[in-house]
C-alpha cells in the first residue's frame, strides 16, 4: 500500500498537471487525471523504491521510502531500480519508478519476478489453490532446465507440467524467477464460456509468502540446533529433561512437528513429556502400542505427576469420569474407534514407535491422520521408523507433516529408485539415504541423536554370527513344495499371472522360513541351555513361528521361560516381564515385533539370542535395543545362530541391503553396511538361492 505522504504527493501532482524536476514526462498525462484506480505492482524493503501502475497508462511514481515500511503480504511484482543514494541535506527521500507503458490485459510483465537484465517472457506459472498446484508452461528449453533442476516433476510431461505448492517448491520457483522471466498468476475460476479467470498480484503475494516462510523455517533449525532457543517456563517437572531432550522439545514447539529418531535408549519418552510440560501443548493424546500404555502412565508420573492421564479402557467410545484428562493415552487399535470424538480436542499427539504409520492403507494409519490433522503439534517417536524400504518415510510424514515431501509420485521420483527399474513402486528404495537423511534434518522434520552425540555411550555391542546344526529330514519334507512355489515365483509374466506369483512368493517366504527355523529348533535350545549355564544368565531369545516356540518350550521347560509374544494379553505380558526381572527365571521368549518401546530388560540382562531372522533390519534392531539402551552397565553380546542352509543364508545377505536404507537415512555421516542399491525383489532373490542350493546337492 503506499503511505500517506505518497498519495499527497500524486494527487498534488495530479492536480496540477506537473512533472517533478528530473522525471520524464509519460504521455497520457499523470495517472489520477484519467481517474484511474492505482494498484500496486510492486514493493521492497525500507529504502527501495516502490511503482505505482495505473489502470490503462504508464507513469511515474513518487513514494517517500522513510516512511514506514511496506507489508510483507504485498506481492514482489513490476520493475524495482537500484536502492537510491542517501539524499542531500534539506532533500526529501523521494525515488523516481518508471513503469512501462501498457494496457492491463496485453502487460507481459505485471505479475511477474523480473530480472535486472532485459530479457523477454519465458512463460508463467500458474497456482490452484483447491488442487495446491503450480501449473508451469515454460519455452522448450526453459522447460529442460526447470526438470533438470526439479527432479520431482514428471520428465515425460511437455508443454505443461504441475508441481505442489509446498513452502519448498515455491522457495526454489521463486529462485528459479530470478534467473528467468516468468508471469506469476492465481486460478481463480473459469467463467460459464470457459474463460479462465486470474489474479497476477496474488498468485505473486502467495509464493513470496510460502518462500519467506521456508526461510524462516531453515532459519529457526539453525538456530535451535546451535543451541540458541529458549522454551518458556511452563509446568514443573519433577526431574529435569537432559538438554537434548530439551532441543528435542523446542524443535517440535517451533516446527509443529518432529519425527524424534534419536538412538535407542536415549530417551524419547522424556522429550516428548517435556514437549507435554509447555501449558500450549495440552490437552495431548498419546498413541503406543498395546503393550506400551502402563509403562506412559509410568513415565508421566515420574517427570510430570500434576498432569491427570486416563488410558481408553475399551475402542467403544464412552464418557469419561471426571473432567477432560490432560493426557489421553491409546493404543494403535483402540484409536480406530475414537477417531471422531478425540478430533479436535487435543492440541498434541505424539506416536510411540511410529513405524506403526508405515503403511498408508490401514485403518490404524486413516484413524491417526484423521486426529492429527486438527492438532497443533505432533511428534513421532522411533529409533527405526521405517522397517522395510524407504518410501515408507512418506506414510509417517504423511501423518506427521503433510504434504511437506509433496505428493507421492513426486517423491518417488526425486527421492526413489524409479518404479520401472524396481517394477513395484510401492516397495521403493531411497536413491541416495545419506541426502535424504540430511535434507530431513535440515529442513527441521527428523532429529536423529546417536550416543556420542550426546555424550551418553554405552560399551560396544558385540554381534556374533553362530552356524548351528539343522535337521536336514524337515528341510526335506518341504523340499518339493518349496521347488514348486519358487519356479512359480521365478515364471516369465506369460507363464504365471501377478497374483499368482505374489500368493506364491508370500506361501514360499513363510514355508521356507518356518522349515529353517523348526530344522535348527533343537540345536537352538542347546545353544540357549549352554549360554544361561550354570550361573543362569539371563538371556532374551527372539522368534517367530509358533512351531518353534513349542519345540524351544518343551526343551526347556525346566527353565520356566517368561513369554513375551502376540498371543498374551497387555497385563499378561507385564506381568511376564516382572517375573523375568526379578529372576524367576532366566529365559525371556519374545517375538521379533512385540517388543518395540520395551524398557527395564536393561537392568537384568545382556545377552540376546535372535533365534530366527526378520526380512526387516529394523524389526531387529528393535529386539537388540531392549537391552543395548540407556542404563545398560556391561557389555552386550547379541548372537544370531544361523543355518547353512535354508532361508537363513539368503536373509542376512538381503538385511544387509536393507540396512544401508535405514543407516543412510538416519546417520548420514556413518558408513553404510554396504554400499549398493537395496534389493527389492528379496522373494525372488530367495527362491533363486534356494534352487541354486538344491541343485548342487544333487
Amino acid at each position: 500500500m503506499l503511505s500517506v505522504t505518497a498519495r499527497k504527493l500524486r494527487r498534488l501532482r495530479a492536480a496540477r498537471n506537473l512533472t517533478p524536476r528530473g522525471a520524464k514526462k509519460i504521455p497520457g498525462g499523470p495517472a489520477a487525471a484519467h481517474g484511474g484506480r492505482l494498484t500496486p505492482i510492486a514493493h521492497g524493503t525500507q529504502g527501495d523504491s516502490v511503482g505505482v501502475k495505473n489502470q490503462g497508462e504508464s507513469y511515474v511514481g513518487f513514494i517517500d521510502l522513510e516512511i514506514g515500511k511496506p507489508r510483507s503480504s504485498e506481492p514482489y511484482v513490476g520493475k524495482v531500480d537500484e536502492r537510491p543514494e542517501e539524499p542531500r541535506s534539506g532533500e526529501s527521500n523521494v525515488q523516481l519508478v518508471e513503469i512501462e507503458k501498457t494496457a492491463p490485459k496485453q502487460d507481459p510483465y505485471v505479475g511477474k519476478v523480473k530480472s535486472k537484465r532485459k530479457t523477454r517472457c519465458v512463460g508463467s506459472a500458474m497456482l490452484s489453490e483447491c488442487m495446491g498446484m503450480w501449473e508451469v508452461v515454460l519455452l522448450p528449453h526453459v522447460m529442460l532446465s526447470f526438470k533438470r533442476l526439479f527432479r520431482k516433476v514428471n520428465a515425460g510431461e511437455y508443454g505443461k507440467v504441475y508441481i505442489t505448492a509446498t513452502e519448498e517448491n515455491c522457495r526454489d520457483l521463486l529462485w528459479f524467477c530470478e534467473r528467468y522471466d516468468i508471469e506469476i498468476k492465481m486460478f481463480l475460476g473459469a467463467t460459464a464460456d470457459g474463460k479462465v479467470i486470474e489474479d497476477r498480484s496474488m498468485g505473486m503475494r502467495v509464493l513470496t509468502k510460502r518462500a519467506q516462510a521456508y526461510d524462516e523455517r531453515c532459519e529457526s533449525v539453525f538456530d535451535i540446533l546451535e543451541g540458541k532457543y529458549v522454551i518458556p517456563d511452563g509446568l514443573r517437572m519433577r526431574m529435569p529433561a537432559r538438554a537434548y531432550q530439551e532441543q528435542a522439545a523446542a524443535m517440535c514447539l517451533a516446527m509443529g512437528s518432529l519425527l524424534l529418531a534419536d538412538e535407542l535408549g536415549l530417551g524419547k519418552t522424556v522429550s516428548a513429556i517435556r514437549l507435554l510440560a509447555d501449558k500450549r501443548a495440552l490437552p495431548a493424546i498419546v498413541v503406543c502400542p498395546a503393550h506400551l500404555p502402563s509403562h506412559w502412565v509410568q513415565q508421566i508420573g515420574k517427570f510430570l505427576p500434576t498432569l491427570r492421564c486416563h488410558v481408553l479402557k475399551k475402542g467403544s467410545v464412552y464418557r469419561f469420569p471426571g473432567a477432560w484428562p490432560d493426557v489421553i493415552i491409546t493404543s494403535y487399535y483402540k484409536l480406530r474407534g475414537w477417531a471422531d470424538t478425540l478430533a479436535g480436542k487435543a492440541r498434541t499427539i505424539v506416536f510411540d514407535e511410529c513405524q506403526e504409520l508405515r503403511r498408508s492403507v490401514s485403518d490404524k494409519y486413516k484413524a491417526s491422520q484423521h486426529v492429527a490433522e486438527s492438532t497443533d503439534f505432533k511428534m513421532g517417536l522411533s529409533a527405526t521408523p521405517i522397517y522395510n524400504l524407504g518410501d515408507e518415510f512418506f506414510s509417517v510424514f504423511g501423518v506427521l507433516k503433510p504434504h511437506a515431501l509433496g505428493a507421492r509420485d513426486e517423491f518417488l521420483r526425486e527421492w526413489c529408485i524409479s518404479a520401472a527399474t524396481q517394477n513395484n513402486s510401492d516397495r521403493a528404495s531411497i536413491k541416495e539415504p545419506k541426502a535424504f537423511g540430511t535434507h530431513l534434518r535440515e529442513s527441521g522434520m527428523m532429529l536423529r541423536r546417536t550416543r556420542e552425540d550426546v555424550g551418553r555411550e554405552l560399551l560396544p555391542l558385540n554381534r556374533v554370527v553362530h552356524e548351528i546344526e539343522t535337521d536336514s529330514s524337515v528341510m526335506e519334507g518341504v523340499k518339493g513344495k518349496a521347488i514348486e512355489l519358487a519356479n512359480v515365483i521365478l515364471a516369465q509374466s506369460g507363464d504365471a499371472t501377478r497374483h499368482e506369483r505374489m500368493r506364491a512368493a508370500a506361501e514360499f517366504s513363510n514355508k521356507l522360513r518356518q522349515a529353517t527355523g523348526i530344522a535348527k529348533a533343537p540345536y537352538l535350545a542347546s545353544f540357549l541351555k549352554m549360554l544361561i549355564g550354570e550361573e543362569r544368565r539371563s538371556v532374551v531369545c527372539f522368534l517367530w513361528h509358533r512351531e518353534v516356540y513349542s519345540i524351544i518350550l518343551e526343551a526347556l521347560k525346566d527353565l520356566r521361560p517368561a513369554m513375551y509374544t502376540g498371543s498374551e494379553s497387555a497385563s499378561k505380558k507385564n506381568k511376564e516381564k516382572d517375573r523375568f526381572i526379578r529372576g524367576d527365571t532366566p529365559l525371556m521368549l519374545m517375538s521379533l515385533r512385540s517388543g518395540s518401546g520395551l524398557d527395564g530388560l536393561q537392568h537384568m540382562c545382556s545377552t540376546t539370542v535372535t533365534g530366527e531372522l526378520d526380512w526387516s533390519p529394523g524389526a531387529m534392531e528393535q529386539c537388540v535395543g531392549r537391552v543395548y539402551r540407556d542404563g545398560q552397565l556391561k557389555p552386550v553380546f547379541s548372537y544370531y545362530p544361523v543355518a547353512r542352509d535354508g532361508a537363513d543364508p539368503i536373509m542376512l545377505d538381503v538385511l544387509g541391503l536393507k540396512k544401508s536404507q535405514i543407516e543412510g537415512v538416519r546417520d548420514p555421516s556413518g558408513k553404510l553396511v554396504i554400499e549398493k542399491t537395496v534389493d527389492p525383489e528379496h522373494i525372488k532373490k530367495l527362491a533363486r538361492g534356494y534352487l541354486k542350493a538344491v541343485r548342487s546337492r544333487g
